[in-house]
């Protein structure tokens, strides 16, 4: 009660400038709960499975591309105008992506799109630390990510609501009110603007720092545990990229799913990542990092094989899709502290900038091959082996699979021994 009341103090005594970020960044979840919820069965109804593949691997690349201009206009002509731009051109893009016929057109709108939402993953931490004072500033951000992944399970929960609201009452077709329902959020997504533009444009200190070159790049990658840490990565994030994006597709095309059931499901995976994220400091003091790290993300591989059979279970389909989905989510989202913190280990101090814009490139640029890839998968008709009936959208379950268990094996025989547990010497350098 105590910790509710501190928070609670600290986000009432915080600038007006974080109140308003706070308030942006919800409708802004609002927007990307329908886009996450919504916006691939249109693009799948409207042209095919190949051209949503490609879709989103340039949302992906667009989002992967922001990271570096996005800071850099900002230290330019602050964080206003970029918050403006970010919230215009996402609310834009995802009315237009409902509307357009042309591919080509489409693969622009969503690399704008990607840059858009790439706004929203890069800036919310810095704006926080420039807006607000040093003793609220954990409270104001924990907040911010709390308030944003809850707009994104409500409106994702109310999805199937909405949906047979709109077909019951204004006589619809379900493709029609998936668009209609995008277009609403949109509208909710853009009303940002309103809070956006009674902020102070705070543009903040220019880091002085030498240009990285080339050769620093190929520098911080030479290194042994550096380059299998990225195969390791590359893998996890191709075999993502083959079915994460389209679990909606999967739920509505292969288990033929109503929408309020689809929704229902589809927005238990929050509560998931957020109950796995908190456990993974208490997993990590029992069994060490490395060791956390595999054994949940071999864990959760059974579970995706359990998705895509769950229409095996007859009358407990839905059930056992639920857990299994929860259980999946949680798992393999409990390791992503880790994950993206292990690999600066390897180097030292001065590399871990530039070794974390090559992780986080090449973490999405796999994401974007793979999604390219399911696209074309997704097209695959049905056929049998050994008895079990295949299509597109179960195929990449099990290959996914085969590629998470061949990078976790990895992990383990490469790092267990040296990695597992964090070294002293090394928590204090951190912490300083």
């Amino acid at each position: 009660m105590n910790a509710l009341k501190n928070y609670i103090s600290d986000v009432k005594t915080a600038s007006g400038n974080a109140k308003l970020f706070i308030l942006t960044n919800v409708l802004f979840g609002l927007l990307m709960g329908a886009t996450w919820t919504g916006l691939n069965l249109i693009i799948e109804n409207a042209f095919s499975p190949v051209v949503l593949g490609t879709a989103l691997a340039m949302h992906t690349l667009g989002m992967a591309i922001s990271a570096v201009p996005v800071g850099a206009l900002a230290s330019k002509i602050g964080y206003k105008p970029i918050l403006l731009f970010g919230t215009i051109a996402g609310s834009i893009c995802l009315v237009l992506n409902g509307i357009v016929g042309s591919a080509i057109i489409l693969f622009v709108l969503n690399f704008i799109f990607g840059l858009s939402q790439g706004v929203y993953e890069v800036l919310p931490a810095p704006f926080v630390n420039a807006t607000s004072k040093k003793e609220v500033r954990t409270s104001v951000t924990s907040v911010m990510f709390g308030t944003y992944w809850l707009a994104v399970t409500l409106v994702t929960f109310c999805s199937g609501y909405l949906i047979t609201f709109l077909q019951s009452n204004m006589g619809l077709t379900e493709i029609v009110a998936y668009k209609y329902y995008t277009y609403i959020f949109a509208g909710i997504g853009a009303i940002g603007v309103f809070s956006i533009l009674p902020m102070k444009n705070v543009i903040p200190a220019a880091e002085v720092k030498k240009k990285t070159t080339i050769a620093e790049y190929v520098k911080a990658i030479s290194n042994k545990e550096v380059i299998i840490y990225l195969c390791y990565m590359g893998l996890i994030g191709l075999g993502a990229g083959l079915f994460c994006p389209f679990f909606a597709n999967f739920f509505k095309t292969g288990l033929g799913l109503d929408p309020k059931t689809m929704g229902n499901i589809l927005s238990i995976q929050y509560f998931a990542m957020v109950i796995g994220i908190f456990s993974c400091p208490l997993l990590v003091k029992k069994f060490g990092r490395v060791v956390t790290l595999g054994a949940t993300g071999l864990l959760s591989v059974p579970f995706m094989l359990i998705i895509a059979n769950a229409d095996k279970f007859g009358s407990a389909m839905i059930p056992v899709l639920t857990f299994a989905f929860f259980m999946r989510s949680g798992l393999m989202n409990l390791g992503m502290p880790i994950m993206y913190s292990l690999i600066l280990d390897f180097v030292s101090k001065e590399k871990r900038a530039t070794l974390s814009g090559i992780q986080t490139l090449f973490m999405s640029g796999m994401r974007a091959v793979s999604s390219i890839v399911a696209g074309f998968v997704m097209s695959i008709p049905a056929f049998t082996i050994g008895g079990f009936v295949l299509d597109g959208y179960r195929l990449p379950y099990y290959v996914a699979g085969v590629l998470y268990a061949i990078a976790i094996i990895t992990l383990l025989v490469t790092y267990t021994k040296k990695y597992n547990r964090e070294k002293t010497d090394e928590t204090t350098e951190l912490a300083a």
